[in-house]
This record gives C-alpha cells, structure tokens and sequence, in this order.
C-alpha cells in the first residue's frame, strides 16, 4: 500500500483535458472505475483528486480517481500498490 494526502488544491485542470478526472483517463487510456482508496469500492461521484505521496519530501503532486467523500480527507489515507498516478500539468 502507498500512503498519500489530498493536496486540498482548489485550482482546476488547465490543460486540454478539463478537469482532473479526464486528465487521468486521457494518461492512461482508460476509463476510471473506482475510487482508489484502499478502503472504498465507491464508482459513481469519482472525480480527479491531486494528491501526494507521504513519503516523497517534494510533494510531488499526482491526479488519482477519489469519490467526492474521499478527495476531502483532511489526513493521510492508503491506496493500493498498484495505484495508476497522473502527472500534474498546470
């Protein structure tokens, strides 16, 4: 499991994409289909949440599909090992 944290960022996609969600299926060639916490099965409501890896002293920042309950957690939460992120283009 990786362990990440919402950026809690408020600014929208601005390349071509969209939004974030679209951003990451046009990465990966494919559609999203569930909410990528470790802990949900959710797979209506996903958005694109930026996100950053615990570990990482940058805090890069990264696009993984979230359920709106999950893309608003205030503290750091698990997602599995396999975990797909999409760069940030800002």
């Amino acid at each position: 499991m990786i362990l990440v944290k919402n950026t809690l960022a408020t600014q929208c996609c601005c390349c071509s994409c969209g939004d974030w969600l679209e951003h990451w299926e046009k990465t990966y060639q494919t559609k999203a289909t569930k909410c990528m916490h470790f802990h949900c099965n959710e797979s209506f409501f996903l958005v694109g949440a930026p996100i950053y890896q615990v570990v990482d002293d940058q805090k890069t920042e990264w696009i993984i599909p979230l359920c709106r309950k999950h893309t608003h957690l205030k503290i750091a939460f698990h997602v599995p090992d396999k975990t797909k992120f999409a760069p940030i283009i800002y």
